[in-house]
């Protein structure tokens, strides 16, 4: 793309965003505050578009992203950020992040090369080999690895290899509170238990009698609990450290407190857009007292199915 062409992609692209017939004012004060903070061309461009979108400056208003930014002023993503924390730094431009999302890139090529080695092995495996000399008895005494062969013909024999039975389809998931709980090991018991003593201490009457008032409500708490433990393991979050929960815990608390303030959810349904986000809450719900006294003291959160 030349020059000319790059320029006018710009000029179409905040025609589009903008009122091009409108204007806006910068008191000298803080064009002098520009000036001495040496702001580089793209840090101008990125201010006079901010300005241009939100003259005013009123309030918080809601930015296009960061990529729709790009393509309207022509400077890269990266380049954008860097502008707005310089002109935060200058206070010229405040801005707050919703939601911050991110991708362990680390984590992702520790995963590639793992399932490369997996696919290494079943090639090796998956070799055609000569088959048994004729009147061999028994295939699994085979020199060579066979996989998924079709065995003997009618008549074949092997006598060390016994029809496995089918699975029964008549499994039933535990009817009382005792079978289920003979069906966890010692450490899911007690996690269990401290899960269901958890939601028992934050019901609005907590019952006097924990254990029976267990007893009596563990099919839902074995509901939640299981749920818990799926979304735990899809993230693994008991690895995250506690820094970590609680910049979570405060992008939560800011959609919540934003909601309550303007009467407008839509940063908190998307919040819980978010699948990671989703099922961290999930997670929280049982296994973090801070989020379940802001369940407890928001009831735009009780009120509405989120998470």
């Amino acid at each position: 793309m030349t020059l000319q062409e790059r320029a006018n992609a710009v000029s179409d692209g905040i025609h589009k965003s903008v009122e091009t017939n409108g204007f806006y004012q910068t008191p000298n004060s803080m064009a002098i505050k520009a000036i001495r903070g040496k702001l580089t061309a793209a840090d101008w461009a990125l201010w006079s578009y901010l300005q241009m979108i939100d003259p005013f400056g009123d309030k918080m208003i809601e930015l296009p992203k960061i990529p729709e930014i790009s393509s309207a002023i022509g400077i890269s993503s990266r380049q954008i950020k860097r502008s707005l924390s310089r002109l935060e730094e200058l206070e010229l431009y405040v801005w707050e992040p919703i939601l911050v999302r991110g991708q362990n890139l680390a984590g992702k090529k520790a995963k590639e090369l793992c399932h490369q080695k997996r696919i290494n092995k079943s090639s090796e495996k998956i070799k055609m080999t000569d088959l048994s000399d004729s009147g061999q008895s028994c295939p699994n005494d085979d020199r060579f690895v066979q996989v998924m062969t079709d065995l003997s013909k009618n008549g074949q024999n092997c006598p060390n290899r016994e029809p496995e039975p089918l699975p029964s389809n008549g499994s039933k998931s535990p009817q009382t509170y005792s079978d289920f709980i003979q069906t966890l090991s010692e450490g899911e018991r007690e996690n269990f238990l401290e899960f269901s003593k958890k939601k028992a201490a934050s019901l609005p009457k907590p019952p006097q009698l924990t254990i029976k008032w267990i007893e009596a409500n563990f099919e839902e708490l074995r509901c939640e609990w299981l749920d818990t433990k799926k979304q735990n393991c899809k993230y693994n979050f008991e690895a995250y450290s506690e820094s970590q929960h609680q910049m979570w815990y405060g992008q939560l608390q800011v959609v919540v407190e934003g909601a309550i303030k303007l009467g407008d959810d839509k940063n908190l349904q998307l919040f819980f857009k978010d699948d990671f986000y989703k099922c961290w809450f999930n997670w929280a719900k049982s296994s973090r007292a801070d989020v379940r006294e802001l369940l407890a003291n928001s009831p735009i959160l009780q009120q509405k199915n989120y998470g």
